[in-house]
């Protein structure tokens, strides 16, 4: 269950960062920083500005994807791991994630800082779980 959008994480050591800052924006991405998540820099896909949503439909139907240059050993790194890892092997968890995620896409939100907020309390429960 997700939201019909593909987040993409490109692993980096931070010695790496400015080069590979410069490839993507090179190549139309528009590079919206780190947005208060330290290590994890955020791109909107060729044809999104840094104003436009993260999420939902493209302009034009097309999928949306953000790429995100993830610095090697990042807290924001070792959750997407953790949270992959522990949803693998869990399927009551994995359900229950799900089910959240379900409920989530029924409502219209304002950014996808509200949507973030509705799966806090079902991720922290999977991040205790992975330790």
């Amino acid at each position: 269950m997700a939201k019909p959008v593909l987040d993409i994480d490109i692993i980096i050591p931070l010695s790496a960062l400015p080069s590979a800052r410069t490839a993507l924006t090179n190549t139309r991405y528009t590079d919206c920083g780190e947005m208060n998540v330290p290590g994890r820099f955020a791109f909107r896909q060729p044809g999104y500005g840094r104003s436009d949503a993260a999420h939902g439909a493209g302009k034009n139907g097309e999928l949306r994807y953000n790429t995100y240059l993830m610095i090697e050993g990042c807290v924001a790194l070792r959750n997407h791991l953790d949270i992959q890892r522990v949803l693998l092997g869990d399927p009551e968890l994995r359900e229950e994630y799900a089910r959240v995620k379900n409920e989530l896409k029924e409502i219209e939100f304002e950014n996808i800082g509200q949507y973030a907020i509705g799966k806090t309390e079902i991720l922290c429960k999977i991040l205790r779980k992975a330790g």
